[in-house]
């Protein structure tokens, strides 16, 4: 018996076969041709007008540059052995940024004063390593042709000096660019710079020998040092009379406290201020006395005698306002009266962050100079130590 296929199941079959190589020829996943993306021309350019190109934008702080004024610690004067004498003056200080760099250095002159001025400068918005980084400039100053004197140079507030012996230019010849200043001369008793105060002292046959630079806490300038017939004596020049005047009238009566400074001298203290000078000699030599005396007047202040003086009549003393503040917030804090604090020392301090040298787990402190005093007081027998700033804004303590 033979078997038969019906028409019907062999149409169903080939259509079945037909799907199936069809699924078979299609990559798996794939999906249907109209839902493809297109595939750009390989050689098809990318412009500006695509809406795909990325340009990377550039920094809106490009080529900017933030200025300031470089930190100097200190200066060098040098005079070379030549004629016309050459000075150069090295300045050395501190970067506070890795990207910070010298941008210029400038010079002018006011009579027998150098004023150079350097500036830096850093790109606005760079990422720099907060690390002090040293420099040291040398400046060649425009000396050909000045007269023989003593000249003060004057970088960014840090001071030195320099003498010239003799006329200093080529016999015959001026330097055309130089301005021809007359000789310095005396005063007499007129002493209003520092240039007048050493010829004056010259003019009373007294040895004059520029001897370095000092800074002190309790005034805003820098000081020279001189030796005045060999004896050291301290020079501060102001910008103006007004500005010396800032400085002197806080100048307590035994010279002892200046300001917010209580000072323990190792003689007694001598001040003299006049013009836009003001004149420090800590001695007792009686012949100096009498010779700034005679040229620049009375001290200022009444000089304590070199004899120990009695002691203070208790609640008597006069303490920096710093002091007085570690006395009220120790009174406040431990709830005992004023007078039951004793004060039994207290010193000016430079503290080298901002917890003022006391530290705690946990806290942080800031890399900072903070002028302030340090005091060490007594209730009953307690000592207690505290620190304060220069004000007493600020005042931490603990027990000693």
């Amino acid at each position: 018996m033979t078997n038969q296929t019906h028409p019907k199941a062999t149409i169903f079959m080939v259509i079945v076969a037909l799907l199936l190589a069809l699924v078979a020829c299609a990559p798996a996943g794939s999906p249907a041709a109209a839902d493809a993306e297109p595939t750009a021309a390989p050689d098809q350019p990318v412009t500006s007008a695509d809406p795909t190109a990325k340009p990377t934008p550039a920094s809106d702080n490009a080529g900017q540059y933030a200025y300031g004024e470089a930190f100097v610690e200190s200066v060098d004067v040098l005079m070379l052995e030549s004629f016309p004498v050459q000075v150069h003056v090295v300045a050395r200080g501190q970067m506070p940024e890795g990207c910070n760099q010298i941008d210029q250095v400038k010079q002018e002159r006011q009579g027998n004063t150098f004023a150079v001025t350097i500036t830096t400068r850093r790109p606005v918005g760079m990422m720099c390593s907060q690390v002090l980084v040293p420099f040291e400039e040398t400046i060649k100053l425009d000396v050909e042709g000045l007269e023989a004197g003593l000249y003060v140079v004057v970088v960014n507030g840090v001071s030195g000096q320099f003498e010239l012996a003799t006329a200093n230019g080529l016999p015959g010849e001026r330097n055309s660019g130089a301005p021809n200043l007359p000789p310095v001369t005396s005063h007499g008793n007129a002493i209003g710079s520092y240039v007048d105060l050493v010829d004056a002292l010259r003019k009373a046959e007294a040895t004059v020998e520029p001897a370095g630079s000092l800074d002190q806490a309790f005034f805003t300038v820098q000081g020279l040092l001189v030796q005045v017939n060999g004896v050291e004596v301290q020079v501060y020049e102001y910008t103006s009379e007004e500005a010396r005047l800032s400085d002197s009238s806080q100048i307590q009566a035994d010279g002892t406290i200046v300001g917010h400074s209580a000072i323990r001298w190792v003689a007694p203290p001598h001040f003299w201020a006049e013009g836009r000078l003001i004149v420090l000699y800590v001695g007792e030599d009686q012949a100096t006395i009498d010779l700034f005396v005679s040229l620049m007047g009375p001290t200022v202040n009444q000089p304590p005698s070199a004899d120990v003086a009695p002691a203070p009549t208790p609640g008597t003393e006069v303490y920096p306002p710093a002091v007085e503040a570690a006395i009220a917030t120790l009174s406040k804090d431990l709830e005992v009266p004023t007078d039951k604090i004793e004060v039994l020392s207290f010193e000016a301090v430079d503290w080298t962050d901002s917890c003022l040298g006391f530290h705690e787990p946990g806290v942080g402190c800031l890399d900072v100079i903070v002028p302030g005093y340090s005091v060490l007081l007594s209730v009953d027998g307690q000592k207690y130590e505290a620190h304060t700033d220069l004000t007493g804004e600020r005042v931490v303590w603990r027990p000693a």
